[in-house]
């Protein structure tokens, strides 16, 4: 949908579609209280929103829908371009996605916004297991967000080139990553957690947090800071975060 300037869906059901997924935008879109099943694509599995280069920029509302069993190369549930000015997801639950690049929801764009929702079940052949945030995208925030049993070889839950990542009010739990960083595997930027709890992840490196997917990359975390924060039973809890700042934050001696 390229030529509107507007688009506004509701209640709806997109289901079983292949060969572009549920539905494909270019332009203003808000998506309410619609469900996107089982549906295949290259680039977003239920929603791809892409534009070309020296396009508008656009915005992107999901509001109320789920997202489950989709399937992409580029974002399992949802694929955002470089286009998508700002996207706002708000009570949106994502399980059992899946993605050659993150299971989920793969960011391009310059700002998300994701409140009240939820991420289980979701997987990635490669990073990012239930989110992958690229270079392009300025600022990433999660609040009232769970984001759980998911799994990849890097960023069980998030991986993150974003400039700022926020977490605020979050629930990490149970997630894993084959090389690094079970919950959150960061790669540049800077990562804040704010009353956040990331407790059971798994990976060699960096179960709750790693900076880095490589192990021997050189990242600078001074900017880092962890407030009211639990980190609790997650294997080789914290990666290369020695000069991070936490906060009045709970840590279990194996996460030290």
């Amino acid at each position: 949908m390229e030529d509107a300037d507007e688009v506004i869906m509701e209640s709806s059901d997109f289901t079983g579609n292949s060969d572009g997924g549920g539905i494909t935008l270019a332009c203003d879109a808000e998506v309410r209280d619609c469900s996107f099943t089982e549906n295949q694509a290259d680039s977003g599995g239920g929603i791809s929103a892409y534009g070309t280069w020296g396009s508008h920029l656009y915005d992107l509302r999901i509001h109320g829908c789920s997202f489950e069993d989709n399937r992409a190369a580029w974002g399992g549930a949802i694929y955002l371009g470089h286009d998508v000015d700002v996207a706002r997801l708000e009570h949106c639950i994502f399980s059992r996605n899946v993605g050659t690049y993150s299971g989920a929801l793969y960011s391009y764009g310059p700002e998300l916004r994701v409140n009240d929702s939820a991420f289980l079940q979701n997987a990635s052949d490669e990073n990012g297991g239930a989110i992958c945030l690229t270079s392009g995208v300025e600022v990433a925030s999660f609040t009232r967000t769970t984001i759980a049993r998911n799994a990849a070889v890097a960023g069980g839950g998030i991986v993150s080139a974003a400039e700022i990542l926020s977490l605020t009010n979050c629930t990490l739990v149970d997630n894993t990553a084959s090389a690094a960083g079970g919950a959150i595997a960061c790669t540049a930027g800077v990562l804040t957690t704010i009353n956040c709890t990331l407790a059971g992840n798994r990976a060699p490196m960096g179960g709750a947090l790693a900076a880095g997917i490589e192990g021997d990359e050189t990242i600078d975390v001074s900017s880092w800071r962890f407030v009211n924060s639990i980190f609790w039973d997650n294997a080789d809890g914290l990666g290369g975060l020695d000069a991070a700042s936490f906060s009045h934050c709970v840590l279990e001696a194996d996460d030290l």
